[in-house]
């Protein structure tokens, strides 16, 4: 743990004024003001992308690290309750994994892929991939459970493994290990005259054997209760993965190390390789054991004993709208790999299983950045600043340079559209009218709410008849978090991203109301000292646009890394498992509206600008009405020298009578941007100066 590891101050060290109150002077509840022309399944879609590309994790309980948020005595809403702080735990960083010394800038470690890959679903590992695979025709493991298909329950039994018994498993491990680990670095330093280099892949091949007999026949006796008969082999067919796993940690910490005095080195050494064998003995046990896994709904009632089964289950059951897409896309794969079967009988499992992959993370892609964005952003804004293209042909723009990464300061400024919620969940009637609701807090990790009567179908209508309802506490802990990770002020970014810095609050006004301005002042001691997402609230909607300009400059630059920086992106064309133009142009046929059509229960008519509000000219229509992609374009010559062109199930016959109509997205509403935007950083991906 980081004893010095401080919270982000205001510029004369001391502590910034309650993440609350932020929240209750600068943004007021009620209704969202009728020029926001997107609907709830938009913020719900940004809410799924956002998940599949950062996690943080840090468990509260019992644990000092916690910062909970004041509650001022005078709170507009809160002040006639018993409610004095908002609880809220800081990320864990890499520091405490104790893959790092505490004496590196705290880095908080992100438990997600940073690219758009449905990881949700198909988890971060092999191992989170083999819990939610059928091993059969390419599908992913559904049920059918009250005539909806659905993902396989966590269950639980006597051998339950809980948290607690895997950490001290976890203590028990290092303390076996560290203290002999340690002595044999050091002697392994003194005796022989190491580089960097060349002693952590000697040790590698030292220590390895001395581990697996030191720790083999021990690890029985620390936790018998569980441990399988059969321990003994397994362990030897999880050593190589150990070591894999220890090795790239070397690697990438190789350049660290350089500089490192050998005290340091040693401990440092020492606490990567025990991490990276407490990380494998923990999925060991997870595996091995029947039924037994970490608790993960942790608030489901005692009736509701359903959890899904997910690649990474944590993220797929944290809410139930994040929950609901999960498993509409999960429900995709499966109609997916069906179709692709019919069409291409001879492929084999594996095949199957990897083309519905692919076509489904495409989908996925597609319709976040040529639907939603376009609807919050402009389309013609995204084509200007390299985000998305109007080409149809294959794009060349990735970049063998540009890493793949989450900017901290989009995972905080993009929570932005959290304040289009107002912390409650609500079920609509089949005839679309309001039926009832859940706050926000009593969904989370409650995934067996979800299959209680028709629930699944009711919160389904919410996606895309409900009304935006302005939120009330998510704000206060984004706000918080931002403080956590140590995203700099609003005025350093407002100056990046090509707006002059401010030096007095008055300077705020280029881009912010005067009310807002004033309440900042009250806020803050001086302009330094603004939150990032606190400006990002105040300032005004560019035009035809749904965001201010700062917060639209920190998501382009992300949605450019995003795009130039994935090996694998979908609208790549020079690599063996492109896309071909053709597949490419019907996978810029799905939509929102399709896949809902095709997974959601309960939508019969959808509007065709999924994520817009109903009015006229987008109106609901049929389900029939809906254009999706031709699958019959994967279709195998090898597969079909004997058979007839299937196109059953498989095809739309409803088609845009525009044949080139890739994009289904609100022109109507894209403008040019004030003459200040001009100093705007290029589309070609880099960072935002040290951003």
């Amino acid at each position: 743990m980081l004893q010095n590891r401080h919270i982000r101050m205001n510029r004369h060290s001391k502590p910034l004024p309650s993440a609350r109150k932020v929240r209750t002077e600068l943004h007021t509840t009620g209704r969202v003001e009728d020029k926001v022309t997107f609907n709830v399944a938009a913020v719900h879609m940004m809410e799924f992308i956002h998940r599949d590309i950062s996690v943080m994790d840090g468990p509260c309980d019992k644990d000092p690290r916690c910062i909970p948020i004041h509650v001022p005595h005078h709170d507009p809403y809160l002040k006639v309750t018993d409610i004095h702080c908002l609880n809220f735990s800081r990320a864990e960083t890499f520091q405490d994994a104790g893959c790092t010394p505490e004496i590196i800038l705290p880095e908080q470690i992100n438990f997600q892929t940073p690219v758009i890959d449905l990881s949700t679903i198909y988890g971060v590992d092999a191992y989170g991939l083999s819990k939610v695979r059928t091993y059969h025709h390419g599908l992913l493991i559904l049920e059918n459970r009250s005539n909806r298909y659905v993902p396989a329950n966590i269950t639980y039994n006597k051998t339950y493994v809980s948290a607690e018994m895997l950490q001290d498993m976890k203590n028990n491990i290092i303390s076996n290990i560290k203290d002999d680990m340690m002595i044999k670095l050091t002697m392994t330093m003194i005796n022989k005259n190491y580089t960097v280099a060349n002693m952590t892949t000697d040790l590698l091949a030292n220590l390895s054997s001395d581990m697996l007999g030191s720790m083999a026949p021990n690890m029985p006796n620390m936790m018998p209760e569980i441990m399988p008969d059969n321990y003994n082999d397994k362990m030897l067919d999880l050593m190589p993965n150990i070591m894999s796993n220890f090795t790239k940690q070397m690697n990438m910490s190789s350049q660290m190390l350089v500089n490192m005095t050998a005290d340091v080195l040693v401990d440092t050494i020492a606490n990567i390789l025990a991490n990276s064998m407490v990380d494998m003995v923990s999925n060991m046990v997870t595996n091995l054991i029947p039924n037994a896994t970490e608790q993960v709904c942790l608030q489901n009632n005692d009736t509701e004993t359903l959890c899904y089964k997910f690649g990474f289950p944590e993220v797929g059951n944290y809410d139930l709208r994040t929950t609901a897409l999960t498993i509409f896309f999960m429900r995709e794969h499966n109609r997916l790999a069906r179709a692709l079967h019919k069409i291409n009988p001879c492929w084999k499992d594996d095949r199957l299983f990897k083309v519905a992959r692919q076509i489904n993370i495409a989908t996925a892609s597609n319709i976040f950045m040529y639907e939603l964005l376009p609807a919050l952003l402009g389309f013609r804004n995204m084509v200007n600043y390299g985000v998305i293209s109007e080409n149809v042909e294959h794009l060349t723009t990735y970049d063998a340079e540009a890493v793949p990464l989450v900017y901290a300061e989009y995972d905080i400024a993009v929570r932005y559209f959290h304040t289009f919620l107002d912390g409650r969940v609500k079920t609509y009637t089949e005839a679309y009218h309001y039926k009832d609701e859940y706050s926000y807090s009593e969904t989370m990790f409650r995934s067996g709410l979800l299959e209680k009567g028709n629930i699944f179908e009711e919160l389904n209508r919410e996606n895309y008849y409900g009304k935006l309802q302005k939120a009330h506490d998510l704000p206060a802990l984004d706000i918080q978090r931002g403080r956590d990770m140590g995203v700099r002020g609003y005025n350093d970014y407002r100056h990046l991203c090509g707006l002059k810095p401010a030096k007095k609050f008055r300077d705020f006004i280029d881009v912010m109301e005067i009310e807002k301005v004033e309440a900042l002042k009250r806020l803050y001691e001086n302009v330094d000292d603004v939150d990032l997402l606190a400006g990002i609230m105040s300032e005004n909607h560019l035009q035809g646009v749904h965001v201010g300009p700062t917060l639209f400059c920190i998501m382009t630059k992300q949605l450019q890394i995003f795009r130039f920086s994935d090996r694998f992106w979908f609208e790549r064309g020079d690599q063996f498992h492109s896309f071909t133009l053709e597949q490419l142009q019907e996978i810029r046929r799905t939509s929102m509206a399709r896949l809902a059509c095709d997974n959601a229960e309960g939508i019969k008519y959808i509007q065709a600008n999924a994520f817009m509000n109903v009015k006229p000219g987008n109106m609901p229509v049929p389900c029939t009405h809906i254009e999706g992609p031709d699958l019959n374009l994967w279709r195998d010559g090898n597969c079909h020298k004997h058979t007839k062109y299937m196109h059953e199930d498989t095809y739309y016959p409803y088609r845009n009578k525009n044949k080139d109509s890739f994009y289904v997205s609100n022109r109507d509403t894209d403008s040019d941007f004030p003459a200040f935007f001009d100093s705007f950083p290029s589309s070609k991906p880099g960072t935002l100066d040290s951003m």
